[in-house]
């Protein structure tokens, strides 16, 4: 027979509570008024509790990176009072965004994509 853990370990915690916060700004991004017609993806979220800062890490489709930024930004105070509103901290957090770019592979595919549609539009 395995012997039982009976505690789980504390990275494992910290991995379920960052799924759990990561889930919840997903549902607040794709359910905001001002963030209708962006795609973003939550990549990571991350609390620091001594400057009471979340920083949460995103990309998006189609490199549209400063005009999703610029409407995160906007919505950065209702993100921090929802989060609050759920009881998951002491004090509304300070939230900071962070751009993750894609994979240079997925660059380099649509690098070559648009350099045949280039070619096609040439022709044409």
């Amino acid at each position: 027979m395995k012997p039982r853990n009976k505690h789980r370990s504390f990275s494992e915690k910290n991995e379920k509570k960052m799924q759990e916060l990561i889930s919840r700004i997903s549902y607040f991004v794709t359910t905001h008024d001002k963030l209708k017609g962006c795609i973003v993806n939550i990549k990571h979220a991350k609390y620091y509790f001594a400057p009471n800062t979340l920083k949460i890490g995103y990309s998006t489709l189609e490199g549209k990176y400063g005009t999703v930024k610029e409407k995160l930004l906007k919505s950065s105070r209702e993100l921090s009072d929802y989060l609050f509103s759920l009881n998951l901290y002491k004090f509304p957090p300070k939230i900071e965004f962070a751009i993750q770019k894609e994979d240079e592979k997925v660059a380099k595919v649509q690098e070559i994509l648009e350099r045949i549609q280039k070619l096609e539009d040439d022709k044409s």
